[in-house]
């Protein structure tokens, strides 16, 4: 028998790290509720502001999982995910030293596909390096 305080993780099910494009996941996909609606937030962390092909796919791979979950729960509790906002957010660690009250046009979101965006906040944007997610999910 196992150890039993190991575990798998999630990404493995939907990960293959050894396939080029398949090989990595987002760092957090968050399902919650916020002023009546429901969102799932995938988020991204970085350590400074990335190329677009070092987050795209792990965004576009953790969107294929939420896909698989949402038809886990359809077929097993008839339960589906259609009144759900996306949220595609990408944090990360700006070289400038002053807290950003505004986004301006150096922010801007950034497709996915066709239908969804990326919104990039950089860690000078959040008081004290936080931010609630009311103010997450208010944020465009």
């Amino acid at each position: 028998m196992g150890k039993t305080n190991e575990f798998t993780r999630i990404s493995f099910i939907y990960i293959n790290r050894s396939a080029e494009f398949v090989n990595q996941g987002c760092d957090a996909i968050i399902f919650t509720f916020v002023e009546n609606e429901y969102y799932i937030l995938f988020c991204e962390m970085k350590s400074e502001f990335p190329k677009e092909k070092e987050y795209k796919p792990q965004f576009v791979n953790s969107l294929c999982f939420v896909d698989y979950l949402e038809s886990m729960m359809q077929r097993h509790y008839q339960i589906d995910f259609k009144g759900f906002k996306k949220q595609f957010i990408l944090f990360y660690y700006s070289k400038e030293n002053k807290p950003m009250k505004n986004f301006g046009a150096k922010h801007k979101a950034v497709n996915i596909d066709d239908k969804y965006k990326v919104r990039p906040f950089p860690q000078q944007y959040f008081e004290n390096n936080y931010i609630s997610l009311d103010d997450l999910v208010r944020k465009q």
